[in-house]
């Protein structure tokens, strides 16, 4: 599951804008270990992936990211392993 924060700004030009979105990526799974092996696995992707092809989404160009590591959040209602990890997108937005 992956949820999107808002935008928040750092600085504003004539045509854009520059600031960071946060996004965090949750994993659940049934066995603690399979939970905290695929957020690893899933950290590593997205910090190695090479964001060059994506780097103009819309309104929107990726310019940076960092990722915080992947870590235990809780167990859900029904007794589900939750592992979370955040993906600091730093961007810039076409006004």
């Amino acid at each position: 599951m992956v949820t999107e924060g808002a935008f928040s700004r750092g600085s504003r030009l004539a045509e854009e804008e520059r600031g960071s979105v946060a996004v965090t990526v949750l994993v659940v799974r049934e066995v603690a270990a399979d939970a905290e092996s695929v957020a690893v696995a899933a950290e590593l992707a997205v910090r190695r992936a090479d964001w060059e092809p994506y780097a103009d989404a819309g309104g929107y160009r990726i310019v940076g990211i960092d990722t915080t590591a992947p870590a235990f959040k809780e167990r859900d209602s029904s007794g589900r392993y939750v592992w979370a990890f955040d993906v600091a997108c730093t961007v810039v937005r076409s006004l």
